[in-house]
């Protein structure tokens, strides 16, 4: 299907070979998207069929590309990516990716039956020849082909391969369909997902390579030359990478001067990518070229959007001796990388098991707990810190974010709301209640979407590691406002950053040298400049009501009730009878609460509360939240008078 109404799919009636090739992009990557296919179809004469897995990309860019495939005389169909999120009942870890790159593991379903061969192609890639010489490449029954990624052997033992194995990069691949389809891999493949979310450096290559081992025909690195083959020399390959497969110096000299697909992966050794100003990758005038005669023709180049610290690392790289630097990072991807992957499969390895909540390291968190408040370690980062707290504060004062979080006080004045907690008393049932309210909800709540039609019409998450985990993709859902912190603004796409429901908060606690001692929490009366850290996001939602002007706030499921949790002399408790979450939520056990802090937030809460004629009342099931009057749930639910209109 076309995603555009006046497009209409063409059909070619000859009888000659036709080449299916795949992709799958969000509409970050359309541009490059349309410069890979200009340049397959410039260098192709047979009939291709464009099959590409769509995650959310514009009409626009969907009919810049279909110019492309009807200039040509080409075939294109789109197909709206699978919910992955949906299929395993949780959110999926994207890392520093995109959502749409776990699509091609269904392709056996999202391409038609008929359909035995196809060719698969990252976004990034651009074809310098014919594709055919690739569709044409014997597997030898195996079910796909790909290239060496020239990885060190961690990482294949972190995933169970043998030794024997080779670990690839998954960026282009020649696939079997029919013994794909007769294997049952698309089942294989979304259950390693399941099974291993949130613990792999690079998800969707590690499963592709874990679940696929033995179904893997190597293919010549012409067909798929990586930025690292062009940024070394072959003499440092080795030093570079350490891998356990290493390539012969003939197979290196035709992929770097004869590459049929140059495949334009992130490398220390090469700056940017061709679609970055700066880029100086040797095949970027190429790419260029080929930009030339696409629709993105007179586009200026993207500025680079890289974080500090990967700017900082350009900068190293041009001081930094060539020997030492290959070293450096050779040691970095051969050995510290797999390690920290192999440390977290091995402690958490049964996390998303039904025995997960089990699973404890009680000897980890106290020494994480030490470690984060040692005297010493506070000492020496305390002129930092404070420094790059008052220009946080500062810089955000005077900000859009601020003038557009200051829009909305006593935008739903005299209102009432419900603020969701978390906690174990929290019910799918009582959430299906909410529908028509206006509620808060926070974090990982989104992993009850796929259960209920109801959705939170306020969000919010200020933990930076559940930013970076899914702060994206908690955009994809329709919710009218949406509250991330402003430190985990680097988590966000660039894309998605400016998005008209979205709004950046700044949230702060004092950083202080004693261990254990805190700001006293309290009622921002500015949240458009900056609201107080009670340590719990609860608070903050209270915060951001009574900034809204609601003047009746429920708390349901706010339990405050921890089985870990550290009291205000710096002991960590552990009480497996204690649950700390709901059965309804996806809860990794990883957690540790500051809960005297916590306490006292609520504590100011209920003062602020009294004192401006704002109620806060307690409609929890239970729980240990003591500081607001207890009121029932199913009474308030059904008081139609006090419904939101």
């Amino acid at each position: 299907m076309l995603l555009s109404e006046d497009m209409e799919e063409k059909h070619y009636d000859d009888k000659r070979e036709r080449i299916h090739v795949l992709y799958a992009s969000d509409d970050h990557y359309a541009e490059p998207l349309g410069v890979s296919i200009e340049s397959m179809l410039s260098n192709c004469e047979l009939k291709v069929h464009i099959y590409i897995i769509s995650q959310s990309i514009s009409k626009e860019n969907i009919e810049r590309i279909y110019k492309i495939c009807e200039h040509y005389g080409q075939n294109m169909t789109i197909i709206d990516a699978p919910d992955i999120n949906k299929l395993i009942d949780r959110t999926v870890d994207i890392r520093r990716y995109s959502l749409s790159m776990f699509s091609r593991f269904f392709v056996a379903t999202l391409i038609p039956r008929d359909v035995l061969r196809i060719i698969y192609l990252d976004c990034d890639t651009l074809i310098n020849g014919d594709i055919s010489l690739l569709w044409r490449y014997d597997l030898n029954g195996k079910a796909i082909g790909a290239a060496n990624d020239l990885r060190s052997a961690f990482y294949g033992k972190n995933l169970g391969m043998d030794s024997n194995k080779t670990y690839v990069n998954s960026g282009v691949l020649l696939i079997d369909l029919q013994r794909y389809r007769e294997l049952n891999y698309e089942t294989k493949l979304l259950s390693a997902l399941e099974k291993y979310n949130f613990l792999l450096e690079f998800p969707d290559n590690d499963i592709i390579c874990k679940v696929l081992a033995d179904e893997i025909t190597m293919l010549p690195m012409r067909f798929n030359a990586i930025s690292l083959l062009f940024g070394c020399v072959y003499k440092e390959l080795r030093l570079m990478r350490h891998p356990s497969h290493m390539i012969c110096e003939e197979e290196y000299d035709s992929a770097v001067l004869k590459p049929l697909i140059v495949h334009f992966t992130a490398c220390v050794l090469i700056k940017y990518r061709p679609w970055i100003i700066g880029c100086d990758h040797p095949e970027a005038a190429e790419w260029l070229k080929y930009r030339k005669q696409t629709p993105w023709e007179k586009e200026p180049l993207k500025r680079c959007g890289k974080s500090r610290a990967w700017v900082a690392l350009m900068c190293f790289r041009k001081i930094c001796p060539r020997k030492l630097l290959v070293s450096l990072m050779g040691v970095l991807h051969a050995y510290i990388k797999p390690f920290y992957q192999y440390f977290s499969l091995k402690r958490y390895k049964k996390i998303f098991t039904e025995q997960r909540r089990e699973v404890t390291d009680m000897n980890l968190v106290k020494l994480l707990v030490k470690l984060k408040n040692n005297t010493l370690l506070r000492t020496a980062l305390y002129p930092y810190k404070s420094i790059a707290d008052a220009r946080l504060m500062k810089g955000y004062k005077t900000s859009s974010d601020s003038k557009k979080v200051s829009s909305l006080k006593d935008r739903f004045s005299s209102q009432r709301c419900f603020i969701i907690g978390n906690g174990p008393s929290l019910t799918l049932s009582d959430v299906e209640k909410l529908n028509g309210q206006y509620t808060f909800a926070a974090n990982a709540i989104h992993s009850v979407f796929s259960k209920t039609s109801w959705r939170p019409f306020f969000y919010t998450c200020i933990d930076s590691a559940a930013l970076r985990m899914f702060g994206s993709a908690l955009l994809d859902y329709d919710i009218p406002y949406v509250f991330f912190d402003v430190g985990g603004k680097k988590h966000i796409k660039k894309g998605k950053r400016d998005a008209e429901n979205l709004y950046f908060i700044c949230q702060h606690r004092k950083y202080k040298i004693y261990k254990w001692g805190f700001e006293q929490p309290f009622i921002s009366a500015r949240p458009d400049a900056i609201l107080s850290s009670g340590t719990t996001v609860t608070f903050t939602a209270i915060q951001l009501a009574i900034y809204m002007g609601f003047k009746k706030i429920y708390l349901l499921g706010v339990d405050n009730n921890y089985s870990r949790k550290i009291d205000s002399k710096g002991v960590v408790y552990e009480d497996r009878g204690v649950k700390s979450y709901s059965d309804v939520i996806f809860d990794p056990g990883l957690g540790v609460q500051y809960v005297d802090i916590a306490t006292a937030a609520y504590k100011a809460a209920r003062e602020y509360a009294d004192a401006h004629d704002i109620e806060i009342l307690n409609a929890t099931r239970g729980g240990a939240l003591e500081e607001f009057k207890r009121v029932d749930f199913d009474d308030i639910i059904t008081r139609k008078e006090e419904s939101n209109e």
